[in-house]
């Protein structure tokens, strides 16, 4: 697995995925250079742009132009189910739930 870069990344974007992993929708994202274990990925998807909150309508590129400064940080609110295209990591590498900005991992399954 690996991260997600901002490219074209939007409020949109961020709804699409949240959804996509179970979540009803995003509370926010950002991008930063913030957790230590960045480095230990990839970065593996960008210019993700949605023209719906459904990531069926979404398109994207699985050749990366960017460094990790730009990986997105997602939250997302309440949980439906889960689906492993997406999770989110603490700094730790840890899969999280809730409420709680995380590292967006594109095909990262439960680290």
């Amino acid at each position: 697995g690996g991260t997600v870069c901002d490219d074209y990344f939007d409020t949109t974007a961020a709804n699409a995925i949240c959804r996509y992993m179970g979540y009803t929708d995003s509370t926010r994202w950002t991008n930063d250079e913030s957790f230590d274990i960045q480095s230990n990925y990839e970065i593996t998807l960008d210019d993700v742009s949605c023209s719906s909150e459904e990531w069926e309508r979404c398109s994207f590129s699985e050749y990366a132009n960017c460094g990790h400064s730009e990986d997105v940080f997602l939250s997302c609110n309440s949980v439906e189910e889960e689906q492993a295209l997406f999770t989110l990591v603490d700094s730790r590498g840890r899969a999280i739930e809730g409420e709680q900005l995380g590292l967006l991992l594109y095909r990262g399954g439960t680290v």
